[in-house]
């Protein structure tokens, strides 16, 4: 129960105390005499507004206080929970706002609005005119009757809300399966895209928070510095370490004549001994600090990377990594590629948790026989099959284990029945990926590689291609800025045997500039590197280089994949 209310310097009211008692309490009086006035100070006592309209502005503070009495057992366990202790059956509630400064107390403590605003909602209820018009929505009438029904209505409620949230998953399900094949393609290739984003960042759990407090730390590490110097200026020995030690030796010939002056002598000592600790541990602080721009560059980078998926995939690091094995449901078995440790483990770890069979497929699954410009030949390592040559009309070696995926799962779908091997090898045959070591001209090849593992399979799909086929090699180049560029072009410099670099700048806000991945280009290589902000002239730039018998290989980006074959299709440019 409200048993008083406090105001002071509230608009009108100057001050104001009133106490309340059990029943009804009616307030009256004229407009303008300060009822809204009060009920607008409860308000803010309960952290559910702020001063702006109520303090005065000729006065030094504002003050609204609020003494509940606690009537009930009930009330007072809640209130307990949230370690708000109940003296004397009371609890007082009271916020000040002194000098553009709002501190809120209970029971005399210092505390959050946010822990006000709990306490307000266990120890009053406000109303306001016209609230009863709820009462006509038709969605309060269905509140009103399950509070009627009570606990009787609550297991059917809950029945049902089981029973509708199986039967969603169950339409979701059915309607991944009557997916056409160019759609569940196109999601596979996505969702292998979002594993890969998630993958390539390699989180640590706790990771952004350490990040966050490292980065407001040497984000304002001058404006630190400088504090740091002054305090330890200030409490050294020309400031307030000199004043304790004079005060020290004026006590110390006189502690000896009264007991309670030894012990003010001794809590001096005490703070000498302090703060003599303090300044050794500032002093230090003020060395070790480190506010290397660097630093303070990678930092943010690697942040800005964290909260763009946190704000794809979830919230938390691990809600990100669970997200990688999101596509596993119950009563599935899984088929995933082993090659990557940290990813087997989580989709290993998933397929555990929900009961489903899991089965990794390793490279040691097939054997690559042949690599051409128009297809991968491979042979299955299975006693059934392993003479048995397939080719995927595609040169990533990559391919190989996609293709081995796809027939691992034909066989676990058909278990038991006849297998027609050579219907296998001609759906195999016919594939068309686009985007991936697709072939888009007489000399030019695209790949969608966007990140360091991408980058490395295309490396190693380019070397497994007869020198002859592979030809001088042109490489044309563009990234986005929140892909690991620096580290992809490091890598294809130092891996691939490469004419000339042609950069460019994709059509998109996150793309980086030509001139900006020339510059990293020209870091790793003594090679030729053309900057070309226009895809067009870029384009014109690598056929120049190529030669009679060059090759030119388009990637970095999916973007640029795209914006490549729009303008081969436009037939601006004769490939």
């Amino acid at each position: 129960m409200l048993a008083n209310i406090h105001v002071k310097n509230m608009a009108l009211i100057k001050e104001a105390d009133i106490s309340l008692g059990k029943g009804l309490n009616i307030l009256s009086g004229e407009t303008g005499a300060g009822k809204s006035i009060l009920l607008g100070s409860i308000a803010v006592a309960l952290g559910l507004q702020n001063f702006k309209g109520f303090a005065r502005e000729d006065a030094d503070y504002a003050l609204s206080e609020l003494v509940f009495v606690i009537e009930n057992e009930e009330q007072r366990q809640a209130l307990l929970e949230l370690e708000i202790p109940v003296e004397d059956g009371e609890v007082i509630i009271s916020r000040r706002l002194s000098k553009g400064r709002t501190t809120s107390k209970i029971n005399g403590e210092t505390v959050p609005v946010s822990m006000v605003r709990k306490a307000g909602t266990l120890l009053i209820d406000i109303h306001g005119q016209h609230e009863n018009q709820s009462l006509l929505h038709i969605r309060k009438h269905l509140e009103l009757l399950d509070d009627f029904a009570g606990e009787k209505l609550t297991l059917a409620k809950e029945n049902y809300k089981t029973c509708y949230q199986e039967y969603g998953e169950l339409k979701k399900e059915l309607q991944q399966a009557q997916l056409d094949n160019a759609t569940r393609a196109k999601e596979m290739d996505f969702l292998s895209f979002e594993i890969g984003e998630i993958e390539e960042a390699a989180l640590q759990k706790g990771e952004d928070e350490a990040l966050e407090d490292d980065y407001k730390r040497l984000a304002n590490g001058k404006e630190i510095l400088e504090s740091v110097l002054e305090a330890h200026q200030l409490c050294a020995s020309d400031g307030a370490s000199e004043a304790i030690g004079r005060a020290l030796r004026s006590l110390a010939s006189v502690s000896e004549y009264d007991s309670d002056l030894k012990a003010l002598y001794n809590q001096l000592m005490d703070v000498d001994s302090l703060l003599n600790d303090f300044n050794r541990e500032i002093s230090g602080y003020a060395d070790e600090l480190d506010v290397d721009e660097e630093t303070l560059k990678k930092t943010e980078e690697r942040l800005d990377l964290i909260n763009h998926l946190k704000t794809k995939y979830g919230d938390t690091i691990e809600k990100i990594a669970g997200e990688k094995a999101g596509i596993i449901k119950p009563g599935v078995p899984v088929l995933f590629d082993g090659s990557s440790k940290k990813a087997a483990e989580v989709i290993k770890a998933k397929a555990s948790e929900l009961g489903v069979s899991c089965r990794e497929v390793t490279k040691n699954a097939y054997e690559i026989q042949e690599v051409h410009r128009k297809y991968i030949a491979f042979s299955r390592r299975s006693a059934y099959d392993k003479d048995v040559i397939f080719q995927v009309p595609m040169c990533g070696c990559y391919q190989a284990m996609n293709a081995e995926l796809a027939l691992e799962a034909l066989e676990y779908l058909l278990a038991g029945e006849e297998i027609h091997m050579d219907r296998w090898k001609e759906a195999l045959a016919e594939l068309h990926w686009e985007g991936r070591m697709e072939r888009v001209g007489a000399h030019i090849t695209v790949d969608g590689a966007h990140n360091p593992g991408a980058m490395e399979a295309f490396v190693e799909s380019v070397k497994a291609l007869d020198e002859s086929e592979r030809g001088e090699m042109v490489l044309l180049f563009s990234a986005v800025s929140d892909k690991k560029y620096d580290q992809m072009i490091e890598y294809l410099c130092e891996n691939l045997d490469v004419k000339a670099y042609v950069v460019t700048q994709i059509e998109d806000e996150r793309g980086v500039p030509a001139e900006k991945l020339a510059d990293v280009f020209r870091r790793y290589t003594d090679r030729p590197v053309y900057c070309k902000e226009r895809l067009e002239d870029a384009v014109r730039t690598a056929m120049n280089e190529r030669g009679e018998t060059g090759e030119i290989y388009c990637l970095g980006s999916l973007y640029l994949v795209g914006m490549m074959k729009k303008l081969l299709a436009g037939g601006a440019i004769d490939a």
